[in-house]
């Protein structure tokens, strides 16, 4: 499965094309994204080996507008180039300085992470129809990863329903 996770359209630390429902700003907004995935593939040159960089477009209340995503795979390596070029994302035009990777090592063997559990399951006219309490074991490297793994899986495969994990509530509605 493919994982996006957003970036911008343009540096932090330079002006940007702004949604304009009274002019024709798309042009101009597409060139700042080409130019802004360009110099992203330029500054994460490995880019290729874990994703991409596409040029995704979003409605919103004014207009649609554009933003620069990376595309990946939904796994721990694709997660931690994802995380990589979120966090070091050039703030400025002239900002060309290589991004280095350095792949993540397994220095952790897999646990077995224990959750207490509790499900309630939801009619579609939105009264509960099943509610249980009991824990999950799941194996991961961590808690966090272990916790995805368990929400990731909930949301593919249950209908409407909330989860309460180790005391912090999950709702999902209409999947």
């Amino acid at each position: 499965m493919r994982e996006y996770v957003t970036l911008a359209s343009a540096p932090i630390h330079e002006d940007c094309v702004q949604v304009n429902s009274k002019s024709d700003y798309i042009p101009a907004m597409r060139a700042e994204c080409e130019r802004f995935k360009d110099l992203l593939e330029q500054v994460f040159p490995d880019y290729h080996e874990y994703g991409y960089f596409i040029i995704k477009s979003n409605p919103h209340d004014f207009g649609t507008y554009l933003e620069v995503v990376f595309k990946f795979d939904d796994n721990d390596i694709g997660w931690a180039y994802a995380t990589h070029v979120e966090n070091n994302l050039p703030t400025t035009w002239d900002d060309t300085t290589v991004r280095v990777f350095e792949v993540p090592t397994k220095e952790e063997p897999e646990e077995v992470h224990h959750f207490k559990v509790e499900y309630t399951e939801f009619s579609p006219q939105g009264g509960k129809v099943n509610k249980q309490t009991g824990s999950m074991k799941v194996h991961a490297t961590d808690k966090h990863l272990a916790l995805k793994y368990f929400l990731d899986y909930v949301k593919e495969h249950s209908p409407e329903c909330q989860y309460i994990v180790d005391n912090v509530t999950y709702q999902f509605m209409g999947i």
